[in-house]
């Protein structure tokens, strides 16, 4: 992958000072959300008491949450009955050994008064570093410019800001998982880095399982464009590292459950014919890998044919979409300034949507998306190392999000950076572009554009207000 580095070292160095300001703003405005915010989502309890078990030398379980809560009578989900809770222990451990130091000594905690505001204070730093992960990764691989604007569309980003908010996992899953990717790109130039992104893989794959994407990611990637690092031995510590910080996990769960424990880990969550249809595609997926890892001409001779391919794929998805009512309805209410996300607190609120939903309801997140929708076909077109990188996680973690089904905007977190980037280089390309008119075209379309760019980022901001006074779960 082509590596760009500005050469002018005072630029490098205050655009990194003031994308740091600018995380550090998104974080004392992160603990402001937290502070104002009125109701809480069950799984913020969950995850809250998790670790305060964990403090006190407790099981990692959710078995006292249940009792609780038969004694008010309120019903539970079923997974909360099982002797091991359905995460990783990671998210929890970091909120217990770090700011759960500060509890006060207590014979008992309450959530709302004692615990929340500190357990919340990991997804705040999570969501805040992964701003400046963002600009890193679009400093090295595209250009300063570029990198400062991914990181501002990310730091407003409503699905970031409101995750950052919440004691959710995924503001730390989407952190491990984009640091990984960073360190196994730069793995590519210097193997050693591959020995700091397995580490961070292990980090991500004992936060939440989702992270396994990250590999089918970077297979996908280096098949296409990093062939010959299949012949390093260090390429393959990206799996033996994870494997061993993630094998204590699969050993306690083995040791409680048995063979029943795929059946207790995923059947029983989202169904048997969800799973199956993951691991077909999966299965192919990886099998389609290794025929072509071993068909060196073949693959030679099909690689254009494949970007060729997946053009026309985002081409036909694009044209499907647009000919969806709902789909335009939410692109009238993303450039509706009164307009903000549809939301709710019931469990299905989405239910009904169709398999579509996440590519409609990110408009709805900020019309700053549909510079989403250029930038995809734009890197497409381009076929550029990167660009097509940052296609191929859109298309695995959304595709991730839509089979799993339960759409919630929190689980297409690990979207978003890429969608950032391509955004900030979409927008930056059609700048490019105006530039190459006449005098009086170049003009008028430059002031066209930055209008409306200035009033898609004000819209995504006065969304950060209607999140501060109206508290939201499923959006």
């Amino acid at each position: 992958m082509k590596i760009l580095v500005n050469k002018t070292a005072w630029f490098k160095k205050s655009s990194m000072i003031l994308v740091c300001l600018m995380s550090a703003v998104v974080f004392v405005f992160h603990i402001h959300g937290t502070r104002v915010t009125s109701n809480k989502t069950f799984d913020e309890s969950v995850n809250a008491q998790l670790a305060l078990q964990i403090k006190l030398g407790q099981e990692y379980n959710t078995l006292p949450i249940v009792i609780q809560a038969k004694e008010m009578g309120r019903a539970v989900p079923q997974y909360l009955s099982r002797a091991l809770y359905i995460h990783p222990p990671l998210f929890a451990f970091l909120i217990q050994a770090t700011v759960y130091h500060l509890l006060p000594e207590k014979s008992s905690y309450s959530f709302d008064q004692d615990l929340y505001i500190l357990a919340s204070k990991i997804p705040n730093i999570m969501g805040s570093l992964l701003i400046i992960l963002v600009f890193l990764i679009g400093r090295r691989y595209c250009n300063v410019p570029i990198a400062f604007l991914a990181a501002f569309l990310l730091a407003i980003d409503f699905n970031l800001w409101t995750c950052s908010q919440k004691v959710w996992i995924e503001t730390t899953l989407t952190y491990f998982f984009w640091l990984t990717l960073y360190w196994m790109l730069r793995g590519i130039n210097n193997k050693n880095y591959f020995l700091l992104a397995g580490f961070a893989g292990g980090l991500a794959m004992l936060t939440k399982y989702p992270s396994v994407l990250i590999y089918v990611i970077f297979l996908t990637y280096s098949l296409i464009y990093q062939r010959q690092i299949f012949k390093q031995p260090f390429f393959y510590m990206l799996f033996l590292i994870p494997f061993c910080i993630f094998l204590p996990w699969g050993i306690l769960n083995f040791q409680v459950y048995g063979v029943d424990v795929f059946n207790k880990l995923i059947f029983q969550q989202r169904g048997k014919d969800n799973f199956f249809m993951i691991l077909a595609i999966l299965s192919a997926a990886v099998t389609g890998l290794i025929v072509l890892i071993k068909q060196s001409q073949l693959f030679i001779k099909i690689k254009a044919r494949v970007l060729q391919l997946m053009f026309v794929m985002a081409v036909g998805l694009f044209g499907y979409l647009v000919l969806q009512i709902d789909f335009r309805e939410s692109i009238v209410r993303s450039l509706t300034w009164s307009s903000f996300p549809r939301s709710g607190w019931d469990l299905n609120f989405f239910s009904q949507d169709p398999w579509y939903f996440y590519f409609k309801q990110i408009l709805e997140y900020s019309p700053l998306y549909l510079f989403f929708y250029v930038g995809v076909l734009h890197a497409l077109i381009k076929r550029d190392e990167f660009g097509i990188f940052l296609v191929i996680v859109s298309f695995w973690t959304l595709l991730a999000g839509i089979l799993w089904g339960g759409f919630q905007g929190r689980y297409i977190l690990m979207f978003v950076p890429a969608a950032t980037l391509l955004m900030a280089r979409a927008i930056f390309f059609i700048y490019g572009e105006i530039l190459t008119l006449d005098k009086l075209s170049r003009w008028l379309l430059l002031c066209t554009h930055s209008l409306i760019l200035a009033y898609f980022i004000a819209k995504s901001c006065h969304h950060h207000y209607h999140l501060l006074s109206t508290t939201i779960a499923y959006y």
